[in-house]
This record gives C-alpha cells, structure tokens and sequence, in this order.
C-alpha cells in the first residue's frame, strides 16, 4: 500500500545533542550514518509498528558496538501494535552481513511509533529474555523508537542473561565513515532495502559522557609495574618481530599503558592494546581506524602471559589472513 507523501522535513542530518551528558557504566556506540539510517526507517511508518535488527560486535570489555542496522524487508508485517520481521529477508540480509563483513547479530530495534511508550512492552521484556536463553547469548540490545510530529526518538536498551531487569543506556557517536554501510551499498543494494524517508530527523539523545567514565583508571596496578612482565614484554615483541615482513614497535600512552604498533611491509596496519586489568582481560587488536579486530577471539589466560598471548595472536591470524603467519 502506498504511503501518503511525507510533509517537507527539516535539513537537519545529525542528532541535536541539547540533553545533558550522560554519566552512565554502560553505553552503546553507533555509526552516525547508522543513527541516521535508524531515524529514517522509523519515520518510513508513523502510524504503525516498523523494525528490523543491529548488527556489529561486542568489545573486549562488553560494550557493545552497532555498525549496522537493518530494516523491514518487503514482507514484513507492520500493524498498530505489532511488528513482524520478513523472515527470509533477515536470513539473506544476515548470511551476508555475518559472512562477509564478520558481524554478529547484537540486538532488535522496532518502533512504537505515536503509542505513547518510550520503553519495551511486558511482551518485548518476555520475547527477548526468552530468545536469549534459545540461543545462548549473555546480552542483547532492544532499541525502541518513536515518533514525536515531525521527529524521530529512539532509547536503548541492555539485557543481561539472569537479571530480571533490563537497563537504559546512553549513545556514543561514531562519526567516522561507516565501511560496512558503503560495503553494503556497493554491492548488495538490490538486496538490502533502504528506508523511504529522504532526510533523518531524531530528537535530542541521552549521551555518553566520555569525558567522565568511571572505569577504574589509575587505582589497580598495571601489569608492567612487575619487573618480571617488563622481560615478558619484550618476549612478546620478539614474537611478533620472528613474523616475515612485520615489525613491532611499542609505544606508552599519557596513562602509562603499552601499546605494540605493528607495520607490514612498512605500513602500519595494527595496534596491539593493553588495557589497565590485563591479562585479567583480553589485549585488544586495533586498526587504524580505531575499529576493534579481535572481539571474535576470546582470550584465556592460562597463567603464563606469553603463552596466552601467543595463542591469542595465533587466533587472530588465522580471522586475518592479510598478516603473514606460520
């Protein structure tokens, strides 16, 4: 059925940050262009239920990351006080975005449009905490988005395996491009559909105070404070150094934490991070982008720091084929 045509929007493209920074534990971080893409789908239908699914990653400290959000397919079923996803468009859309660009599927997005209900229905609670028991995840996200005149509002929501209660967190904007989108868009645009709406509009969001976060920074004692890890540190370079065509060089930032920029065939591809509770958690793979590469690889620490991290740089290879390994 054809929409009726859309009253001229405003030129705004980006989120109006007027509400107050957010000091909060957890945060969800979200592509702009993503933000955006989000803000359009749900003004596509302001009558009736719209959704589809956030695809991206888990960091190595649990904080999840959307890097792309997907949209009803054509069969979808949009009503009142319901939504229903196209199913074999989610299959096709997802065997994409989690073979080729390596996504997970992290969370649901769906709009309650002018219902007057900002958060999830009694109904949504049961649907994900039940779905995440099938299928084994330990957290999940649920975005609800509204409809406010000519605007678009969207909260999120975390969900965590045995607690009954669900949290509200706040956003944190990534305005750097969007590599999987323009992937997307390049090459499986006649599959993927885009929202109708031509311009986004969101109202003001809770963000992230990034400024104020309160992990514990410099209280707990970092791992190179051990002068026996300093020797371990540097068995860990030569490690890295033994792969063909790749040399590491370390480096300490402004908080006094070790970072292993690694360079192939003289470019630098990789940064090698390790953050203040290691090797308790994981070491973390960067780009040079700033996009975290081994949220896939789970890390174990076994006792022996060196050996734990060689496993983990083993695993990371065998996902990155582009580093020389043997």
């Amino acid at each position: 059925m054809k929409k009726k045509r859309r009253k001229k929007q405003s030129k705004q493209k980006k989120v109006s940050h007027v509400e107050p920074l957010v000091r909060s534990e957890h945060f969800v971080s979200i592509y702009q262009e993503e933000l955006n893409t989000l803000s359009r789908y749900i003004l596509d239908y302001r009558t009736v239920e719209t959704g589809g699914q956030l695809f991206g990653h888990w960091t190595y400290d649990h904080r999840p990351i959307v890097r792309f959000v997907l949209g009803p397919g054509a069969n979808a079923g949009h009503e009142a006080a319901f939504f229903r996803q196209d199913i074999d468009y989610l299959r096709a859309c997802a065997a994409i975005l989690k073979e080729q660009c390596k996504l997970d599927h992290i969370g649901e997005w769906h709009s309650h449009h002018t219902l007057g209900l900002d958060t999830p229905s009694g109904h949504d609670a049961s649907n994900i905490s039940k779905n995440m028991e099938i299928l084994g995840f330990e957290q999940f996200l649920l975005c609800i988005g509204t409809v406010q005149g000519e605007q678009s509002a969207a909260k999120m929501f975390l969900f965590t395996k045995g607690q009954k209660k669900y949290t509200q967190i706040p956003w944190h904007i990534i305005t750097l491009n969007n590599s999987y989108r323009a992937h997307i868009d390049n090459f499986y645009s006649e599959l993927f559909y885009p929202p109708k709406s031509a311009r986004p509009h969101m109202a003001a969001l809770p963000i992230k105070d990034m400024s104020t976060d309160n992990r514990q920074k410099g209280s707990y004692p970092y791992w190179l404070k051990d002068a026996d890890n300093k020797k371990i540190l540097q068995r860990i370079i030569d490690f890295l150094n033994a792969y063909p065509s790749q040399r590491c060089v370390p480096t300490i930032d402004k908080q006094g934490r070790v970072h292993l920029s690694i360079y192939c065939n003289g470019e630098e591809k990789y940064d090698i991070f390790f953050p203040v509770f290691f090797p308790k958690t994981s070491p973390v793979i960067f780009n040079v982008l700033d996009d975290a590469l081994s949220s896939k690889v789970w890390w174990v620490f076994t006792g022996d720091i060196l050996e734990s991290f060689i496993l983990f740089y083993k695993k990371f290879l065998a996902c990155e084929y582009e580093i020389p390994s043997f």
